[in-house]
């Protein structure tokens, strides 16, 4: 029908920051439409049916346009995509809004405040879906002078927050878009401010990095000082995620000595403790108004070459897309063998690029791809070799199989249980916090077994909270290690199990 569907390609340059969003979206509508419902859609002709039935008019060149790149995509022709794929609402938009500035605008109230009043009482109740409170947010975004009680936006913002410490998938992305947008709005960033705050020096929470990187959506002085803060307070993922956001601030307006020499210092401090660390040279190269000491310090760590993903770790991910695109094409056939550009591309992206925006923004659009599961079952495959070396590729594949959810309880724990590198094990057993199927009452206990470190103290309460199923949490009868579990237990019997809608 037509001509043949060709992938986009992605047009980012390898050192950019934030990628080319127009070629992704593009790619997610495509190959979404052509694979989901056993490719029901996979004629053009069948699709421009549905979208007629959904209002939208368009036609082949039209349709074309849109999943090559071209042209850019209407909103209500994305959300008919959602609907007629039968996809989560909000999904598409959400994978692709995850690392784009909001840019709310001036409208009319699209909604009456009936239902305005639902979403509110829905949010503070901890009852609201992903697509409420981005209906929500898209709502409030509209308008700047629209009033709520101090309490409220102070635990519109908290619930949020919580709910995206503990969510999964499309769950956490429209979370992560809801809560950037309402740290935009004037009357709750003072809110917003301190509820980052509360949550991010709290050490009960493992998967703060996420609050963090709020704090870019911030202005003032109240959320500058707080980003400061951070970068040189508590876990590493907290003051990398805060030195990311400190740095991207600091030429907004005018900042002291002291306030720069402060960035400077927490660099300093975080090179030592990682003077090999990619992504952290990279920011360390993007430090305004360096001083001379720093600079050199700098070229002893020999940063002169290009901070990039190498040709061998791009054949990983070559290999990893592969047989997420065997494994996707086998039950609908004739897989050509050609492989998907943009697929490598992401994958690459999420396993080994250096800057953190770039892989969030990879991890985003994959998770709402048809490839997912085969991407996060391949990458479980890589994690689960040489487990008795500190191999980089494991690790970072294990972080793949966690975020995209590989749904292998018995391969995750067996790694879990078997692996030397403890980075790897703990985020293996992060995992274990996505699975579907109940694990068994014996499994439960294998995983309560496994805290013999803080480490994978914090990744077994993370994973037990996130299942609900704190219960089955035993002592390992060493006096530290049970303090601290129990002190992280309390945090999810106060805030409650996964977030999945």
């Amino acid at each position: 029908m037509g001509r043949p569907y060709r992938a986009p390609t992605d047009l980012t340059a390898a050192s950019a920051s934030v990628p080319e969003q127009r070629p992704r979206l593009a790619w997610l509508l495509g190959i979404n439409r052509m694979l989901r419902l056993d490719g029901a859609y996979a004629h053009r002709r069948d699709f421009l049916a549905a979208l007629a039935d959904q209002g939208v008019s368009c036609d082949e060149s039209k349709l074309s346009r849109w999943e090559s790149g071209a042209s850019s995509v209407p909103p209500d022709a994305i959300r008919a995509y959602e609907e007629i794929l039968d996809l989560d609402p909000h999904s598409l938009r959400a994978a692709i809004g995850l690392e784009i500035d909001p840019e709310p605008q001036r409208r009319k109230h699209q909604k009456s405040a009936a239902e305005f009043d639902r979403l509110i009482s829905a949010m503070l109740a901890g009852n609201a879906t992903g697509p409420e409170w981005m209906e929500l947010t898209d709502e409030l975004a509209s308008d700047r002078e629209v009033y709520l009680r101090a309490s409220d936006w102070a635990q519109l913002t908290s619930q949020l927050l919580s709910e995206q410490a503990r969510a999964t998938g499309t769950a956490y992305v429209a979370r992560t878009v809801a809560a950037t947008r309402l740290a935009a709005h004037p009357a709750a960033q003072p809110h917003f401010v301190r509820s980052v705050g509360a949550l991010v020096l709290d050490d009960r929470v493992r998967r703060r990095e996420g609050a963090v990187r709020l704090l870019a959506s911030l202005q003032g002085p109240r959320a500058w000082n707080l980003m400061l803060r951070l970068c040189t307070t508590g876990a590493l993922p907290v003051r990398m995620g805060a030195i990311d956001v400190a740095i991207r601030h600091a030429g907004d307006e005018p900042r002291t000595r002291q306030e720069l020499a402060t960035l400077e210092k927490a660099l300093v401090q975080l090179l030592e403790e990682l003077p090999r660390d990619r992504s952290l040279l990279a920011l360390a190269e993007q430090l305004p108004e360096a001083s001379a000491q720093f600079r050199a310090h700098l070229a002893n760590l020999g940063t002169a070459e290009p901070i990039l993903v190498s040709a061998a770790e791009r054949s990983i991910a070559a290999g990893l897309a592969a047989a997420a695109q065997a494994a996707l094409h086998g039950r609908h056939g004739g897989w050509d063998g050609e492989p998907d550009a943009m697929l490598v591309s992401l994958t690459a992206d999420a396993l080994f690029h250096p800057t953190a925006r770039r892989i969030r923004a990879a991890y985003g659009v994959l998770d709402a791809s048809p490839y997912r599961l085969g991407l996060a079952n391949a990458a479980l495959d890589l994690a689960g070799r040489n487990l008795k070396t500190n191999d980089p590729a494991g690790r970072a594949a294990a972080r793949m199989a966690h975020f995209l959810q590989a749904q292998d309880g018995a391969k995750l724990l067996h790694i879990a249980e078997s692996a030397r590198d403890t980075r790897r094990r703990a985020e293996i057993t992060a995992a274990l916090a996505g699975q579907r199927d109940p694990l068994s009452r014996a499994d439960l206990a294998r995983v309560s077994a496994l805290q013999d470190s803080p480490e994978m103290v914090d990744a077994t309460v993370h994973a037990l909270g996130m299942l609900g199923m704190l219960d089955t949490l035993r002592p390992t009868g060493t006096k530290k290690l049970d303090e601290r579990a129990q002190r992280m237990a309390t945090w999810w019997r106060s805030n409650g199990a996964r977030v999945e809608a």
